[in-house]
């Protein structure tokens, strides 16, 4: 079962750092862990991050209904499936569709 963490703090209190150092304790313990954020700026600051939208598949226009565009048998639903953390920065950036649709199309490829 899956945790849902929200740190919020103003600019220049270690969010960064706290993420990066999550996630490297958590590859260098063998596991994967994901890193995304709501903007390009953003990813750039995380090791090996990518925007949101790129890693989900997540469409441009997006609704209640969406789905992200990727399927059971693509590199990202295999990648997703063995992730033990993902750590979305400026996650109160992103419309609340783009969570929906992150979380709809997981429980789908993987099973409720």
């Amino acid at each position: 079962m899956g945790k849902y963490f929200f740190l919020d703090a103003p600019g220049g209190a270690g969010k960064t750092y706290l993420a990066e150092t999550r996630l490297c304790y958590s590859r260098g313990n063998g596991y994967i862990g994901l890193a995304v954020a709501s903007s390009g700026i953003a990813e750039t600051l995380m090791p090996l991050g990518r925007t949101a939208h790129s890693r989900f598949k997540i469409s441009i226009e997006i609704n209640q209904t969406s789905f992200c565009g990727f399927t059971q048998s693509t590199d990202v639903s295999k990648v997703l499936n063995k992730a033990k953390l993902i750590i979305w920065d400026e996650a109160s950036m992103a419309h609340r569709h783009c969570f929906e649709v992150v979380d709809r199309s997981i429980v789908h490829v993987m099973g409720p």
